[in-house]
């Protein structure tokens, strides 16, 4: 129901009930490149997209060159948009409706288009639109966008409201909806040696799935072998809700030798995220035999959802949130 929503805030579709009030000027992004004529050059497409949106044939022509340079398509502006590559035209499409300085802006999940520079500039844009007044309406399945856009943050499930409050607060029943719909995942194998159990624990050693920005957070992992087994290597990673792995912790790098491996055998590891940036995250862990290839893990649990909340509200970007050392030196550098 979310696009659905945007859609009637765009009034592209009427509700089947309800009404909706709009205060300023809206333009959405739904789909990029709504609006395009694949027949017509770059130019004309800026002026007949923009003139979609309502903007007068005067303001196009005013934002005409800021359009094309941040599409960065200033040597094809005079070309078909059908020879142009996909990322050019989603460049070009976001540029048009991001210059159209709306008092509102509907957003569906477009903030991934282009390369890495230019999502950066995407970002920025928003960003500044946002420090001008422009309400923005986001669509997104990233955390991490998420929290760096939003104040406020509605959870649909099932076309109803599940949530709606702070992000951090929405990130965390977000997850709750999750595991209620997949099930816990538990860590069950018939490898051996394999992974036998795997728990999140807090400062006190409590179980625990939600920890706040500053706490420990520590793993239990239950190794078990029915036969002698030489060095192990265990690798724990800590993989944030878009993908991105945060942290990578493993014993031999860290010099811990676990010894010879019979039976059960419960280990601890207390992770080096006390620093860890408010979000969604999952704990993997994976078991390595070093007589085999080190590279391949022997087993691997299912992972473990997680999320970390409280800390920095003001739109913090990252995984780690402190540094190691300041110093004030004297003199140049």
């Amino acid at each position: 129901g979310k696009s659905t929503l945007l859609k009637i805030l765009s009034q592209v579709t009427g509700p089947t009930s309800g009404t909706v009030q709009l205060r300023g000027r809206l333009a959405s992004l739904l789909e990029v490149g709504t609006g395009f004529h694949r027949e017509l050059t770059g130019r004309d497409n800026v002026y007949l997209n923009a003139a979609i949106h309502g903007m007068t044939r005067a303001e196009i022509h005013d934002k005409f060159d800021r359009i094309v340079a941040f599409a960065e398509v200033e040597d094809f502006i005079d070309t078909p948009v059908k020879r142009y590559s996909s990322g050019m035209y989603v460049r070009l499409a976001f540029s048009v409706a991001a210059h159209l300085e709306p008092r509102i802006l509907v957003v569906d999940e477009v903030l991934a288009v282009g390369d890495i520079n230019f999502q950066r500039k995407c970002h920025d844009h928003l960003r500044a639109l946002r420090k001008q007044g422009t309400t923005i309406v986001l669509v997104s399945h990233s955390m991490s966008v998420i929290r760096q856009f939003c104040t406020r943050t509605l959870l649909l499930e099932r076309g109803r409201l599940h949530f709606g409050g702070d992000s951090a607060g929405a990130i965390v029943a977000y997850q709750e909806v999750l595991r209620r719909q997949l099930g816990e995942r538990e860590t069950s194998t018939d490898a051996d040696p394999g992974l036998r159990a795997v728990e999140l624990v807090d400062g006190q050693g409590a179980m625990a799935r939600q920890f706040r920005y500053g706490a420990r957070i520590g793993l239990r992992v239950c190794v078990q072998s029915r036969q002698p087994r030489g060095p192990l290597r265990l690798c724990v990673l800590l993989r944030r809700i878009d993908g991105v792995v945060a942290l990578r912790v493993d014993n031999i790098h860290d010099g811990q030798d676990l010894g010879e491996l019979r039976g059960e055998r419960a280990v601890e590891v207390w992770l080096p995220a006390r620093h860890l940036l408010p979000d969604a995250y999952t704990a993997e862990v994976e078991l390595h035999r070093l007589d085999g290839d080190p590279t391949d893990p022997w087993d691997r649990s299912k992972g473990i959802d997680l999320s970390v909340t409280g800390g920095p509200q003001d739109g913090a970007e990252g995984v780690l949130l402190e540094a190691e050392e300041w110093r004030c030196l004297d003199g140049d550098l």
